[in-house]
């Protein structure tokens, strides 16, 4: 896509020098100023836009100082064209309208492009986030299996240990089955033989 052409004439054109007084900020104004330094609508339009104009702006001074020139001329304006007639754009020439034409939509599409990337950077940064959002999930998932784990096996060691001293119960409550009567005699016969020496004192 070109922008904004130069052809051999141009280069009869005088060179745009920095004007005595500080130049205007309203565009129309610049642009004015311009013409009537006696340079072309390409060379006006390379001069705007390195001085920081839009093609936007560029476009929209042009059709203004359109009208304040049939003005200053003493000239009835054009009637304002009705909304399905074409526009009107006085002192711009046809290639010229299409390469500010040009200019905006490479201006909008710029401006369009940026927008999408902000949109793609914030889907990056949201599954990015989403991501890490899962594998947080998972790792606290691994850890709550992993103390379950852990419980369960303390309480089968618990479990299993209690088992350990019932049957350790059960094996003493047998021993001394077996031995209860063999002591209950021997008390018996100890009491016996104490009595047999008190009697013979």
């Amino acid at each position: 896509m070109a922008f904004f052409k130069t052809d051999d004439k141009k280069n009869e054109e005088p060179a745009f020098g920095a004007p005595s007084t500080p130049p205007p900020v309203n565009p129309a104004e610049k642009l004015v100023e311009m013409k009537d330094q006696g340079f072309s609508d390409n060379k006006i339009s390379q001069n705007m836009q390195s001085e920081g104009y839009s093609p936007t702006e560029t476009f929209d001074a042009m059709e203004q100082s359109g009208m304040r020139n049939a003005a200053d001329l003493g000239q009835t304006p054009k009637p304002a064209a009705f909304p399905n007639e074409p526009p009107v754009y006085e002192g711009a020439a046809e290639d010229q309208i299409e390469e500010i034409a040009e200019a905006i939509i490479e201006e909008k599409w710029n401006e369009l492009v940026k927008n999408v990337n902000k949109i793609i950077e914030w889907k990056d940064r949201t599954e990015s986030r989403i991501t890490q959002m899962e594998q947080k999930i998972k790792d606290i998932k691994s850890d709550f299996d992993n103390l379950h784990s852990a419980v369960l096996g303390k309480v089968g060691e618990y479990d299993q240990n209690l088992t350990n001293i019932g049957a350790e119960i059960k094996a003493m409550e047998k021993v001394f089955q077996k031995l209860l009567p063999t002591f209950s005699e021997n008390v018996s016969e100890l009491s016996r033989l104490t009595k047999d020496l008190k009697k013979k004192k």
